[in-house]
């Protein structure tokens, strides 16, 4: 489960909570390599940046009370940030996905942005001229919870992400839409905290080409810069 979207201020921002699923490791790590960082362990890739500004971050969807971890939507990111261009990368991930559990995935170069609903049987994509938010059902198909009753969360972490964006207007305000608790701090809240909780969050810049991570909650810790730089 998570929170993510992106934002176009001078260029495409990109965002993420984490919250694992059951089953899933809590503990993640920035891997670098020569042109890609991604957020990734064991269980699979939760987002990343190459070093041509393409960016990527996703979201997964259930079905019924479950979610199938084995086809994690994530481990399609790293095919895509093999790709220097952002309609190259799109294409890729429309091919891709159809081996991937349901989800959701927002894919950004510094100027143009598009999210993909897929549900293993169909799939949509979506060019974003501003910004997008998505959390863990889908807006355009017709697969997953579409009542709040049936799963609360994820509608409440989906309106006030989208409340936020509409105030945000420079880099500090993504960092403190990840670190939100209205609705909580509770399992309803973006920063969520409880059984369920964000386990780290992360932003990432598409022109600068940096990627902003903190581990634990967001609200509680310092985010660490990594880029393509020589340290």
């Amino acid at each position: 489960m998570c929170t993510t979207g992106a934002i176009k201020l001078e260029y495409f921002i990109l965002f993420k909570t984490r919250d694992p699923v059951k089953g899933m490791k809590v503990e993640e790590e920035v891997k670098k390599e020569e042109n890609v960082l991604l957020i990734t362990n064991e269980d699979g890739v939760y987002g990343g940046l190459n070093s041509e500004g393409i960016a990527a971050v996703c979201s997964v969807v259930r079905s019924g009370e479950e979610y199938d971890t084995e086809k994690f939507i994530g481990n399609v990111i790293p095919e895509i940030l093999k790709e220097p261009e952002v309609d190259k990368a799109v294409k890729v991930a429309q091919a891709e996905l159809v081996n991937f559990a349901p989800g959701n995935l927002i894919i950004c170069s510094m100027d143009r942005c598009f999210v993909i609903e897929s549900s293993e049987k169909e799939s949509v994509v979506r060019e974003v001229t501003d910004k997008v938010v998505r959390t863990n059902h889908f807006i355009y198909l017709s697969y997953g919870p579409k009542r709040i009753a049936e799963y609360p969360s994820t509608f409440h972490r989906y309106k006030r992400a989208r409340e936020l964006l509409e105030y945000a207007k420079e880099f500090e305000d993504i960092k403190s839409l990840l670190k939100d608790h209205e609705n909580g701090p509770s399992d309803n809240s973006i920063c969520r905290h409880g059984d369920r909780f964000t386990s780290s969050a992360f932003v990432i810049e598409t022109a600068p080409r940096a990627l902003y991570y903190v581990s634990g909650h967001p609200c509680e810790g310092e985010f660490k810069r990594f880029s393509f730089e020589v340290e």
